[in-house]
């Protein structure tokens, strides 16, 4: 299987369920790269009435990057997922597993609990960050990745990098090498 080879961004957003309508909208606009949508997923902070929102976004088709950048916001995504459970959503950079200090408990329970809905993925990235920022090694990550495997399956893994925030511990190519 060849898999495409795409460039997209996600957007940051908040909003209301009049504002996800709008912003829905702009996903199926025809202009973009190669003429497919400009965006390819979103983000929600603070939304005011966050599950109308992402059921708006749901019935559009947009999929949500659950934005967990430290491992206690995963303890809230199978809320959302089981509250809509018909939007796709993209687990961030893992929730960035406590990879310097090789914790695995809350982080690995409520990982796993993620996993078990359908309409969860999993973005392996930025995990050099959470590592040792000067000595990370492919070596380090490699037991958390293999969980992700182990957790959610290769379809439902996606790669990516966390740009530019993974320069903080890496440039793109020692970390797109890993």
């Amino acid at each position: 299987m060849t898999v495409p080879r795409t460039l997209n961004r996600a957007a940051w957003a908040s909003l209301s369920v009049v504002a996800g309508l709008l912003l829905a909208s702009f996903f199926l606009h025809p202009l973009g790269i190669a003429g497919g949508a400009l965006l390819c997923g979103l983000t929600l902070f603070a939304a005011l009435r966050p599950y109308e929102s992402l059921q708006v976004l749901a019935s559009f088709g947009v999929v949500y990057e659950y934005g967990a950048g430290f491992p206690h916001h995963l303890k809230h995504l199978p809320t959302v997922a089981e509250r809509v459970p018909n939007l796709k959503m993209v687990l961030c950079h893992m929730a960035k597993p406590p990879i310097k200090d090789r914790v695995w408990s809350p982080w690995a329970d409520q990982f796993k609990a993620a996993a078990q809905f359908p309409n969860v993925y999993c973005k392996v990235s930025g995990l050099n960050t959470p590592a040792d920022r000067e000595h990370w090694s492919a070596e380090h990550l490699k037991p958390y990745i293999d969980f992700a495997v182990e957790c959610f399956g290769a379809r439902r893994l996606m790669f990516g990098s966390d740009w530019p925030v993974l320069t903080q511990a890496s440039t793109y190519s020692q970390w797109f090498a890993m």
